[in-house]
């Protein structure tokens, strides 16, 4: 990540306006193909009945003819994309509708339905989980539309069971349904208890398990029951793995990646294709039709990202200017090019010219780079909140995050971007991303001569701080940013669209992906292997699924 004019490379810039991009190159109508593949997984999750039954469900349905709106895949009865064969063959098709299509026929309001609530959720975070749940959008709002009824009205289904209570209260909450903590309060309290208890869900390793995730969905510092409970529930699960008792189970891999990556420090498309690769394992729901459009999505979103990055390739394509130096010559080039470029795009897709904008946004960056260079070279030391206003800058997340908004979809007037919400959405993401980066960088910035926050704290208490204790307490200002700006990307209200909200949250994941256990930046050899399985490698199914690989022609 960067943090200075010195270390930012321009390519690492592209990159990741050109991956924020990619996955919305993937917006086309939907094929004959696709409809018989949505009209399955909507039974599975069974909507047959009740969704249809719903006066504003049905509305929702009609608008699209019955199938999802047009933010699916690739038409899914061809060929796209350079794909050697169509996203679904015959014998998946057939597969699909011989499917489940009269097993949840039933109204799940009735009583009588064989899918509970529970089952509805877990189906809804498996197609979450695979990075398939845009294709499925109206249906899975309908389910969430009565959980959360239910949840207000504290169904007993939901409520008397730990393992549904966090499982709808972690995924109401991820998709801006207002659920209080306060509602997890008699688990909460059983924490208390559960040492002189050898039963129940406390040594139910999925219940801990769920439990532990709903606590990381925190998002305020007021929110004491949902630290009470990722604590314990962490500690019983290292417990469990401790003890051994999970050691030949397939939930042991779950528990060790739940306890390790938390939510906030996870790639999207890293975790699509992990839990497309161990979908054996990770939920009875991921039958072969719901894991074989998993499949042929995420190798449809591979073959666009290598189209993308292929285009990068014309960044060394410069005119022999007279600069200062070959480098300089080449930034200018690339940024001069790039914003007028990117200008002349978002200026079409938003109906007004917003080139003056992605200027700008260089502008400021290039002003905080500056300042910090005055800095160094007049040994000015900056007071704490001097540094962190300029170096939230400085870690250059402007020119990556603000023009990719224009290509989101939603129309952004200059009124928005004026808006105050805007403005925290973005300092919280850089002031994010800043400290991350300060933490575990301080001794290479230290010898560089730099400040960052850790030695300003250091400073700030007259050297009675050791270095330890200032990253320990840098950490809380951290967390304080990813909880407010996790608030403000669910609140329904704002000027900010949704989709465009997403992508400050995204990035922010992106800073503790890189961050979150040393500076991966600076030693990219392991997250270059892990940014090549989102790109390039195929995935790698066992056993019977192994069949649903297709191989993409380059």
């Amino acid at each position: 990540m960067p943090d200075g004019a010195s270390s930012a490379p321009l390519w690492w810039l592209a990159l990741q306006i050109n991956l924020q991009l990619a996955s919305y190159k993937l917006l086309h109508t939907t094929g004959p193909a696709y409809r018989e593949l949505y009209l399955t997984t909507r039974e599975e999750l069974s909507l047959e009945t009740y969704c249809d039954d719903d006066e504003d469900g049905q509305a929702r349905h009609e608008a699209h003819g019955g199938i999802p709106p047009a933010e699916g895949p690739p038409q899914l009865g061809q060929a796209p994309l350079g794909l050697a064969t169509p996203l679904m063959n015959d014998a998946v098709l057939a597969s699909v509708t011989r499917g489940m299509g009269t097993q949840h026929s039933k109204s799940i309001s009735s009583g009588t339905a064989a899918t509970t609530r529970k089952q509805q959720l877990q189906q809804v975070d498996v197609l979450q989980n695979m990075g398939i749940s845009r294709h499925f959008a109206a249906e899975i709002k309908c389910i969430l539309d009565m959980t959360y009824s239910c949840w207000l009205q504290r169904d007993e289904e939901i409520m008397l069971d730990v393992e549904t209570c966090a499982m709808a209260f972690r995924i109401l909450r991820m998709n801006g349904y207002n659920v209080s903590s306060d509602e997890l309060y008699h688990v909460a309290e059983a924490s208390w208890f559960h040492t002189s208890s050898p039963e129940g869900y406390l040594n139910d390793t999925r219940s801990l398990l769920e439990l532990h995730k709903a606590s990381k969905v925190s998002i305020s510092e007021e929110e004491s029951i949902l630290d009470s409970i990722g604590s314990w529930s962490g500690c019983l699960l290292k417990e469990q793995l401790i003890s051994g008792a999970l050691q030949r189970t397939p939930l042991i891999r779950e528990v060790e990646h739940a306890l390790e990556c938390p939510f906030y420090a996870t790639l999207d498309r890293l975790e699509h294709r992990r839990n497309i690769e161990k979908a054996s394992y990770l939920s009875c729901y991921t039958n072969n039709e719901i894991l074989a459009l998993g499949v042929r999505d995420f190798s449809a979103s591979q073959f666009t990202y290598q189209e993308e990055l292929r285009h990068l390739d014309r960044w060394d394509e410069h005119h022999k200017l007279d600069f200062y130096s070959e480098q300089v010559e080449i930034v200018f080039s690339a940024i001069y090019t790039s914003v007028n470029e990117l200008g002349a795009h978002a200026s079409l897709l938003q109906d007004r010219d917003v080139t003056k904008h992605l200027v700008e946004i260089w502008v400021d960056l290039l002003r905080s780079m500056m300042t910090e260079v005055e800095w160094r070279i007049s040994k000015y030391v900056p007071t704490a909140e001097e540094y962190l206003t300029n170096a939230a800058l400085t870690f250059a997340l402007g020119p990556i995050v603000l023009p990719a908004l224009y290509f989101v979809g939603p129309k952004i007037s200059e009124s928005v971007v004026k808006d105050p919400e805007y403005n925290e959405l973005f300092r919280l993401m850089s002031t994010c991303g800043r400290l991350l980066n300060d933490v575990q960088t301080y001794e290479r910035e230290y010898e560089e001569g730099k400040v960052n926050s850790v030695s300003l704290l250091v400073l700030q208490n007259g050297g009675s701080m050791s270095i330890q204790e200032a990253r320990r307490e840098i950490q809380k200002p951290i967390d304080t940013c990813r909880r407010d700006l996790l608030s403000l990307v669910l609140r329904k209200e704002g000027a900010v669209p949704r989709p465009c909200k997403e992508l400050f949250w995204k990035m922010c994941k992106v800073c503790y992906f890189f961050y979150s256990r040393g500076d991966a930046f600076s030693s990219p050899e392991e997250k270059a292997r892990e940014v090549d399985a989102v790109v390039n490698l195929p995935l790698q199914l066992k056993g019977s699924n192994a069949s649903l690989l297709l191989p993409v022609v380059l």
